[in-house]
């Protein structure tokens, strides 16, 4: 768990999709953030809540989609989120 920007979570997991609950910082701002998947930016295997390059931002608690694998999965994948300060 992560309550204060800055800061990141790092996954490590063995699934097609990964979603994450998220939402704004304690003041109510929006939280910007970015997901890589296995070091780099997701691109075709972003989902639909990110950017191609893994950018994102947090109005409400909401679940998110971070991540929806294109190809079968046959390993374990790693994902690192970190949240940059309110805006």
């Amino acid at each position: 768990m992560l309550l204060a920007a800055p800061g990141k979570i790092v996954f490590r997991f063995h699934a097609r999709d990964l979603h994450l609950v998220v939402g704004p910082g304690k003041d109510g701002k929006p939280v910007r953030f970015r997901v890589l998947l296995d070091g780099n930016a997701p691109l075709e295997d972003r989902g639909g809540d990110v950017r191609g390059r893994g950018n994102g931002s947090v109005k409400q608690y909401r679940l998110d989609r971070l991540t929806k694998s294109s190809f079968l999965i046959l390993a374990y994948r790693r994902s690192r989120l970190r949240l940059d300060d309110s805006k």
